[in-house]
């Protein structure tokens, strides 16, 4: 235990997509300001290149298992990798030797916060969406600490662990200067979380056509996921509309500062930095997400007026452009907008995140 006191060094997981790696590395960075050591866990997917580039602070890569979201095959053999992922996570935590153990989703949180449980060490796990997801379900049990960002998934998992945070967004993010539409809206920003959306790529260039008809037209910044760029920008193209298709959006904080409004899917992350920025939104749900956990996501936005939401089923192009317009023609409309999704935001998630954190690593808090 005095070893670990020293060393003052927090252990944070997640893995596969943005949702899970840019808290943990906003987190990192909190951290690491305050002279805490910090390693990342992730799982060395492609799909993390794009978020972790740049990361200032040490990668590790364990590859275990898939479970979720895979055929049965790929299922079967994840399963009967677990034993010797676990064994791979044990090792890893033992080298590291950390003060505290985090985990933010994505199949790498599993066998290293049960790896920390088994070796004593404090563990945490952060719990962004309003439905738990099973391996949260299961941490619940071992993790000293339960972050969430939505009461709901803190009354699920154990009401005593539990701290109602927010979800940590950028500090970059919170940055961005306050939405204050003095005008029509003219810029869409189209993104469906750091791997882009199939649905939205195809669905959502008919829909801006027939909303760039209207007087002043709009201007489209349109995330398309890692190898889709071309595709989508052909759509574009063919409808005849001029659109900055990109595979990935590197600077988001600019993106959101540019946009007027945004089209995107509603991962808690998503949510959470639009909220945080008062970005007038729609939000389209992943139809196949774990228990329908993205409508719940945005639908305390949306209740207070910040946002719209429409489910894939429902996603007629005429309707949604017909709405789109609509809103983008009301400067009042959009300034209503951005004040109701402002108040929704936690622009101090980070903050208490990262004392709550940092006090489990001996450490003690701090602020920005």
């Amino acid at each position: 235990m005095t070893g670990r006191a020293r060393n003052r060094r927090a252990l944070l997981t997640g893995a596969q997509t943005g949702g899970h790696l840019y808290p943990a590395v906003a987190l990192g960075q909190w951290l690491a300001d305050r002279g805490i050591d910090v390693v990342l866990v992730a799982s060395g997917e492609s799909a993390e290149a794009d978020v972790l580039k740049g990361v200032p602070f040490p990668v590790e890569i364990l590859r275990v298992g898939k479970l979720k979201g895979m055929g049965w095959r790929t299922r079967l053999l994840g399963a009967m990798a677990l034993p010797s992922g676990l064994a791979r996570a044990v090792a890893l935590v033992r080298r590291l030797d950390p003060s505290v153990v985090v985990g933010f989703g994505g199949y790498t949180t599993g066998p290293v916060v049960l790896a920390a449980a088994l070796l004593g060490i404090p563990t945490a796990i952060c719990e962004e969406n309003s439905v738990p997801g099973l391996t949260n379900r299961l941490l619940a049990r071992v993790a000293r600490r339960i972050f969430v960002a939505y009461e709901e998934a803190g009354a699920r998992l154990s009401p005593a662990k539990s701290l109602l945070t927010g979800v940590p967004v950028r500090p970059a993010i919170l940055d961005v200067p306050a939405k204050a539409s003095a005008g029509a809206g003219r810029k869409v920003l189209v993104f469906g979380g750091s791997q882009g959306s199939r649905f939205l790529n195809r669905r959502v260039p008919a829909v801006l056509k027939a909303v760039s008809a209207r007087p002043g037209g709009i201007e489209v910044l349109h995330q398309a996921g890692r190898g889709n760029g071309g595709e989508v920008r052909a759509l574009y193209a063919g409808l005849g509309l001029v659109a900055d298709v990109r595979d990935y959006v590197d600077d988001m904080p600019a993106a959101y500062a540019w946009a007027d409004f945004a089209v995107s899917r509603s991962g808690a992350g998503t949510v959470s930095e639009i909220a945080a920025i008062g970005l007038p939104a729609l939000f389209v749900p992943f139809a196949a997400a774990t228990d329908d956990h993205q409508a719940a996501n945005a639908r305390p936005l949306v209740q207070a007026g910040g946002a719209l939401m429409v489910r894939e089923e429902a996603f007629d192009e005429a309707a949604v452009a017909g709405a789109l317009a609509e809103v983008l023609a009301s400067p009042e409309r959009l300034a209503a907008m951005a004040g109701a999704s402002r108040g929704q935001g936690r622009r101090d998630a980070l903050d208490a995140l990262g004392a709550e954190v940092a006090a489990m690593a001996g450490a003690g808090g701090g602020s920005r």
